[in-house]
């Protein structure tokens, strides 16, 4: 485990996703209104297919990044990751269509608005550094909902 790795809360902690919808492998740097990731594709990531993952994917990475990043600002380290909801984008776009299998993703997120309701704005942005070629970026603004009580939208949780 690297230095890095053991300054910070783990995933679990801090994102309710589980199996392979856990995408993200570490947190590798927090601030006050950011966060940064690492995420690796490999041959069984959930939405691999012929070698590579759709880079409009990325998305999905970003929001868990940002669902990491809400999880450390409310506490959550203790492994109570609480549901949230990515509920729209803006302007994500890729310099290639795919990320590739031995890729490794470096992953940022920055709270640029927040409200009193639970939703929250981030820029997101990802390097992918694919196992061989030229890193490239992919980039975008999400808006994330994380309401106070998620037994409304799906009843009580184990």
């Amino acid at each position: 485990m690297s230095a890095d790795a053991r300054d910070y809360p783990s995933v679990e902690q801090l994102v309710p996703h589980r199996g392979g919808m856990s995408l993200l492998d570490a947190i590798t740097g927090l601030g006050d209104d950011w966060l940064e990731a690492r995420a690796r594709i490999t041959a069984e990531s959930l939405f691999q297919s012929d070698g590579q993952v759709p880079a409009w994917v990325g998305l999905e990475y970003l929001a868990q990044a940002a669902a990491a990043f809400m999880g450390a600002v409310n506490g959550q380290g203790a492994g109570a990751a609480r549901i949230g909801f990515l509920t729209g984008s803006r302007r994500y776009q890729s310099e290639r269509p795919a990320f590739k299998v031995g890729s490794v993703l470096t992953l940022r997120v920055e709270r640029i608005g927040v409200a009193d309701n639970g939703l929250a704005m981030f820029e997101g942005s990802l390097v992918c550094h694919p196992p061989q070629g030229q890193a490239f970026d992919a980039r975008g603004r999400l808006t994330v909902y994380e309401p106070d009580d998620s037994t409304q939208f799906y009843g009580e949780q184990p």
